[in-house]
């Protein structure tokens, strides 16, 4: 029950901190403009400094993930600044800095558009490694691989949830629970390592491991629910899916949801320490 309360809280700090910041200007001219953040996404910010530079046939640069240097606003919390140039600014006029952020000049679309492609290379050649891994693994009698993963809750309790896996079979170990339990592979590749559905409940499957303590586990509404476990490898990610309706005799299409909404990052422990 208490994680339920944490997701609660969670959502809640977010959807409150959303939408309570009103986007104002506190200065603009022909050669700049202030304005205030926006949490929520930046798309209206760069449309407002496109528009006010465009009135002086210029684009609008800004510079660096989280800039301060906008004239403050009548509260005197400060805002971020957007220049206006004719020519492309490659480095901010301020500091001198290389990290422009965003802008409407189209030399900026072909620097966005190689820093995509430089992006896919450095995915493809992780890919690549993780493929290499694989066959390692396999070559060596298929070894089990161990992770020690955390989410949200985990760090602010300290606690961990462990995972031992091979091709057949995933194990799952609540550090704090006590609870242990074995789910069968059902996708093994480079990418992704998918568990089957399966019931927690003892004495519902052939399965020999099941929940000894729901509350530490999930909430006890989902005793009846399916669970299962999905291994990102690329972006070394772990979530426990559940189902969202409780088992059913004779139904086998079943649509899932995280557990922890945000997933758990996992990282290898124990004697060998290469990416998983």
């Amino acid at each position: 029950m208490k994680k339920l309360f944490l997701y609660m809280f969670l959502g809640l700090l977010v959807c409150n901190t959303s939408f309570t910041k009103e986007i104002k200007i506190s200065h603009k001219d022909e050669n700049s403009i202030s304005i205030t953040r926006s949490i929520w996404s930046e798309a209206p910010m760069f449309e407002i400094a496109g528009k006010h530079c465009a009135q002086y046939k210029k684009y609008g640069f800004t510079f660096g993930v989280f800039n301060k240097k906008g004239v403050p606003d009548d509260r005197g919390k400060p805002t971020r600044l957007y220049h206006c140039s004719k020519k492309y600014l490659a480095k901010s006029p301020l500091t001198g800095d290389d990290n422009i952020h965003w802008s409407n000049h189209e030399s900026y679309s072909n620097v966005v558009e190689k820093t995509k492609k430089k992006k896919k290379v450095v995915k493809k050649e992780k890919i690549k490694k993780q493929k290499e891994i694989v066959k390692t693994e396999v070559e060596s009698g298929g070894a089990k691989v161990k992770l020690q993963c955390k989410g949200i809750l985990e760090r602010l309790e300290g606690d961990s949830i462990y995972l031992n896996f091979d091709e057949k079979t995933i194990e799952v170990i609540q550090g704090s629970g006590g609870n242990k339990l074995s789910f069968k592979v059902k996708r093994f590749d480079e990418t992704w390592i998918i568990s089957h559905l399966r019931s927690l409940l003892k004495g519902d499957t052939s399965y020999d491991t099941h929940i000894s303590d729901w509350n530490v586990w999930d909430t006890p509404e989902h005793k009846y629910h399916l669970y299962q476990i999905q291994i990102d490898r690329i972006e070394g990610l772990m979530n426990i899916m559940v189902s969202k309706k409780p088992y059913k005799k004779g139904k086998t299409d079943y649509k899932l949801e995280p557990q922890r909404p945000w997933g758990m990052t996992c990282e290898k422990y124990g004697i060998l320490n290469k990416k998983f």
